[in-house]
This record gives C-alpha cells, structure tokens and sequence, in this order.
C-alpha cells in the first residue's frame, strides 16, 4: 500500500509539476506581460500601444484579419477608414500580431511587418528618421578618404553632366546606358538617377559562354580586379539553395542558371556600396558589378536594381 502511494506521487509529480498557486502565479505572470507589452519593432521602427496607423491606399491593403474573441478569420475587404488605432500586440497566446480599432470601432488584426513591406503605413517623421538609421547606420569616412570616383563620375554627377562624360550612350526607361567592355567581357554600362542625380552605376556583363562553368571564372576574374582595387571583400558568399549539383563542380555552372547555386561579393566603402554577383533562373545566366550609393533608401534601392534594367 505504502509503495502504491509512492508510485501514485511520483506520476503525480510527473503530471502536475507545479501546483495551483505556481500555475495562477505564471497566468498572472503572462497577463501582465501582454498587458504591459511596450511595443513593437520592426525595422528600426517603434510602434507602441495608442499610434495611429495611416494607411496610405487602404483598398489595396489585404493583409487584414478581423478579430472575434480567439476566432480568427481572414476577410477580402479593406479598412473600413484609413486610420487605425494601435490597442495591443499579442492575443493570450504571445502571437506577434497587432490589434487596432477603426473609426468605427472594428477591431483588425494585422502584420506590422507586412504593412511596412507592401508600403501601406504612412509613417511619421520621427518613425522614418530612426528606420534609415536602423537600416544605413553611419560608417567611419577616414580623413584621407577619397569620394567615390567612376570613371570621372561621382555621387553628384547629374545627367547632363554624365551625357558629356558618356557621348555615345543612349536614355533608357531607368537611366542611361552605353556599350562597353571591362576585363575582356562585352558589357552595359548603366546608370540610374534619382532627382536628376546617381544613385547607382555598374556592368551587367553580355559575355555568352557554351560551357556555363566559363560564367564562374569570368566572376573569378572580376573579383580578382575588384580585390586589387578595394581590396579584402566585407562580404564573400556562395549560397546553395539547391544542393543537388554541389558534389560535382562540373555541373556548378548548370546549378548556377536554374537557380540552385549564387555567387555574391560585397564591398563597404565610406558612401558606396559594391556588388558582384552571379546569379540565374531559367537557364539564364546574370553577372553584374553594380555601385550603389551609401546611404540610400532600401525601396528605392530595390526599384533601380541592376537586374531591372
């Protein structure tokens, strides 16, 4: 009977580790901390209980979910309004939702994350200030540091001056490109403007190869060049997203135009960014150096991707 006890105590023990007062303590615990929750941040961006989100086109914003006690249901329809009050950011389960209330007091569920990816939330001053901050923090410029110099262009060369400098290049849709050839390989030279000045410049490459493995070595070269120049890169990356080709380097090159397999190559000078990458889809193989000005906006950044010319 006494050895009955002992084993019905140890499974017990086993079951229920904590008692009652232990449980209501750690439920009081958790409430406290959703009720006392401070805020979130995303991005460099604090958002905190009470901000009013402003959505700048409403009717395209999808990424809403009404809230109905612990039922959850994803609706079609937009904000009713344009405004939505911030009231808290996590149900009794911890998730890492916000919850606000419209005009008309319809409580939504939304990913702050998602908002700011998909542009939607106008954001203040203050929200905008400390995001460029979080994403282009300052570097150290050296007293004897050079401003970046291309070719006679510089971060402050507008397009009628670069036109003089490059006579016999030709506007396209995203900036101004010319014909051109670098170590050997037939490129574009393009350049990309933002308020009539550059933000970005650089070679996509228009050499073709019978054998894709020839596409790797031209990269090879070209960070050679780089390397001698800028020297050590800050950022040196082959990235498999596919690991199907990896144990036959003969096949690299295949790997490379379906997408399994990507070179990247980054330097971080004072005011520019420098990047080599090797990159494909489809059977199509992309290679291109592009010079991007530091500090600059990431969306702005993404729309005058080399890749887009």
């Amino acid at each position: 009977m006494i050895r009955l006890a002992i084993i019905f105590f140890f499974v017990c023990t086993i079951c229920f580790p904590q008692s009652k007062q232990e449980r209501e303590e750690k439920l009081k615990a958790k409430k406290e901390n959703l009720e006392n929750d401070s805020g979130e941040s995303y991005l460099g961006i604090n958002f905190k209980i009470g901000d009013t989100l402003v959505f700048s086109n409403a009717e395209k914003y999808l990424a809403i979910y009404e809230g109905r006690g612990l039922s959850i249901k994803p609706i079609t329809n937009s904000l009713k309004n344009t405004k939505c009050v911030i009231f808290k950011f996590k149900n009794s389960y911890g998730t890492d939702y916000t919850y606000c209330k419209d005009l008309d007091n319809q409580t939504y569920m939304l990913s702050l994350k998602s908002a700011i990816v998909l542009n939607e939330i106008i954001l203040s001053d203050k929200q905008k200030e400390d995001s460029e901050n979080f994403l282009n923090p300052p570097r150290d410029i050296p007293e004897d540091y050079i401003p970046f110099n291309f070719q006679g262009v510089t971060w402050q060369t507008t397009k009628s001056e670069l036109k003089k400098l490059f006579p016999e290049g030709t506007s396209t849709n995203n900036g101004y490109s010319q014909s051109t050839e670098v170590a050997g390989l037939k490129a574009n030279l393009l350049f990309s403007f933002n308020q009539d000045k550059i933000n970005l410049m650089g070679y996509v490459f228009d050499e073709k190869h019978t054998s894709k493995n020839l596409y790797i070595e031209d990269y090879s070269k070209l960070k050679n060049i780089l390397i001698q120049k800028y020297g050590d890169p800050d950022e040196d990356k082959t990235n498999w997203r596919n690991s199907l080709y990896k144990n036959d380097y003969e096949d690299y090159g295949m790997a490379v135009s379906i997408g399994h397999l990507e070179y990247y190559t980054k330097w971080k000078l004072p005011d520019t960014d420098i990047i080599l990458k090797l990159y494909g889809d489809n059977y199509d193989i992309n290679l291109i150096v592009g010079y991007y000005k530091y500090p600059q906006d990431k969306k702005e950044l993404r729309e005058s991707d080399l890749s887009k010319f």
